[in-house]
Parts: structure tokens; sequence; C-alpha cells
């Protein structure tokens, strides 16, 4: 015996296949624990009721089509937080952007987006023999208060100390006089107590991670970091540790 595969069709050779994404219509009701009723169940019922097999319309509406999930909307919490965050911290668009003046407002720092606040920024460093150098950084006030900073760590050798200033300071021990040019990488809001998440920590630990390039003078470590822009939005700041005290006193 001898097997002999069976030639394929001219029409499946010239066949293309068509990948079609399916139009799906989603439902997303509300999650409450007092509902005791099985929405999504329900739903679905309503689906199968209203277009049973043999409907003009089966085709469109069925439970291919029509979906029903829980997960993709806030929670009531959530929604009254976020009610009550729009009402009482009102955003007022920044209409100055930058603070220089007139006359040198083509030598601004930044761009013309000196001014504005909630920014991750880059700061480039040319040791003046050609050699560049990124650093990834972020300020929340406007970006004239932490240049300031930046100026005041670079005459100062124990002041503020960051990788970008001990990297200016190594420059300068080696006879080399560093300048350093900033830019605009990207817009992000601080933390918020509605999400728990501060985005513009998150925006600068993604430029580390997945931008080395532009962050070549950031060390691993600062993903870890604390958000320091939380402890501003509590009531009560967090207490210390209690010494705990000798017995019988």
């Amino acid at each position: 015996m001898k097997y002999e595969p069976t030639p394929p069709r001219l029409s499946d050779e010239t066949k293309k296949r068509k990948n079609r994404k399916r139009k799906v219509l989603w439902f997303n009701p509300p999650y409450n624990y007092t509902v005791k009723t099985n929405v999504a169940g329900e739903y679905l019922k309503i689906v199968d009721e209203c277009f049973p097999i043999g409907h003009p319309l089966r085709k469109i509406f069925n439970r291919n089509t029509m979906k029903v999930s829980y997960s993709t909307t806030a929670n009531m919490a959530q929604v009254i937080s976020g009610a009550n965050s729009r009402k009482l911290n009102p955003i007022e668009g920044v209409s100055k952007t930058c603070s220089c003046p007139k006359k040198d407002k083509p030598n601004c720092p930044l761009g013309g987006n000196c001014f504005v606040p909630g920014i991750v920024y880059q700061a480039t460093v040319d040791d003046s023999l050609g050699n560049q150098q990124s650093y990834i950084g972020l300020s929340k006030n406007d970006f004239k208060e932490r240049l300031g900073i930046h100026k005041q760590s670079f005459k100062k050798r124990d002041i503020n100390q960051t990788c970008l200033s001990s990297h200016v300071w190594a420059l300068k021990d080696k006879g080399l006089q560093p300048s350093v040019s900033y830019g605009l990488v990207e817009k992000a809001n601080p933390f918020s107590p509605v999400t728990g998440r501060c985005q513009l920590c998150l925006t600068e630990k993604f430029y580390i991670m997945y931008r080395p390039d532009l962050a070549q003078l950031n060390k691993r470590e600062e993903i870890f970091n604390h958000c320091r822009h939380k402890e501003l939005m509590l009531l009560v700041k967090p207490s210390k540790k209690r010494k705990k005290k000798p017995p019988g006193t």
C-alpha cells in the first residue's frame, strides 16, 4: 500500500480568508451588592425571547452579538467621589504657559511651557566634548520652581542630590564644563484620591522602563520609589511609629 495525498483544490489555494471582527453590542449595568436580581441572566433571557430562532433580526441580535459585563463600569462610590471632586476642585484652564519676560521668550528653558504644572520633562547633559546623556524627571508644580532646585544642586554638591546633579558634578570633577538643556515629554495629573493613582509618577516610571534611551542617567531603583504626591491629599498626615514605653511607666 502506498499513501498518495489528495492534491489541494484550486479554489482552496486562491481563496483568501477574511478576518472580520465581530460587532458586539455591550450592556454594562452598574454593579451593586444590594441588587439580588441576576441582571445579566435576565438580559440574555430578554434577548432570546425578543429575537427567537427564525426572527428576521436574529442574525443581528443574538447571544453572540449582544454581551453583558459588570467589570467595565465604575462602582457607585467612585461615581459619587468623582462628582464631589469635580465640584470641590474644578479644573481651571492654564491661560499662562510661560513666565519668562518678553525679551527672554525665545530662550525659554522649556520652549514656552515653563509655567505648566504636572509635566514629565527630559534633561540633556552635554559634556562639551560632544557626548550627551539624558535624564527623565517630573514636576508637580510649574517647571520654573523645579528648574531653580536643579540650578541650586549644580552650585552646591550636597543640596537636593539627584542622578542629574551627580552626573553634572562628576563631569565638573574631570575639569569639564557641562551644559544642561530641557524639553517637555508629556503632561500628566498628580495623585487623585478618586482613582487612587498618580499618573505623574506612573508616566515617569513608564519612560524609565520602556524608553531607556531617554533616561540614561536614571537608576532602575527609581521605579520602586514611593509617590510623594499622595501624602499632600490626605486629611491626616501619617503618624510616625511611636517608641514603646518601658513597662511600669
